[in-house]
């Protein structure tokens, strides 16, 4: 079994286990994305890890530009090639006159994680409201291939009287 380390806000998961799912929603024309892990460990827990990213960067707030999420400030050379301005703030019109010589806020992934004793309780930390998005639902048809015993987590029996 492989060690992981998950990070989860400000606490960092730590366990031996087995990917059973990664799923991405990630599309060449979007520039914002999730991703859903499903980890099984060795005393038989589940680790549902989602990660919300970005190739985005902004004038910082301070300096006139948009509130952004969870960012890293970097110089304008630091700027990674694939990252677009904010259309909010736009970087690139604030500071045209020499884009290198500012800084700017680019966007960090976002990292949640839940543990799960159960499948249901693996439902559970998919759902978004009461519902499984479709990413959710495909995260767990990938995890249901290498442990059947999460067969139960796809499908929820809803009685109607």
């Amino acid at each position: 079994m492989k060690k992981y380390s998950i990070n989860n806000k400000s606490d960092i998961i730590e366990f031996k286990g087995t990917l059973l799912s990664h799923v991405s929603s990630r599309q060449p024309e979007k520039h914002q994305w999730t991703e859903i892990l499903i980890y099984k460990t060795e005393g038989g827990k589940y680790v549902v890890h989602r990660i919300g990213n970005s190739v985005r960067y902004h004038v910082p707030e301070e300096d006139g530009g948009c509130e952004t999420r969870e960012g890293r400030l970097v110089s304008g050379d630091e700027v990674p090639s694939d990252f677009i301005p904010c259309p909010t703030c736009d970087p690139e019109a604030c500071h045209d006159d020499d884009f290198l010589l500012y800084d700017y806020i680019i966007e960090t992934p976002l990292s949640s994680a839940d543990v799960a004793d159960t499948p249901s309780d693996v439902r559970k930390c998919l759902l978004l409201g009461n519902q499984l998005t479709g990413l959710a639902y495909s995260a767990l048809q990938e995890a249901v291939r290498k442990d059947q015993s999460l067969l139960g987590a796809l499908h929820r029996r809803v009685w109607v009287v």
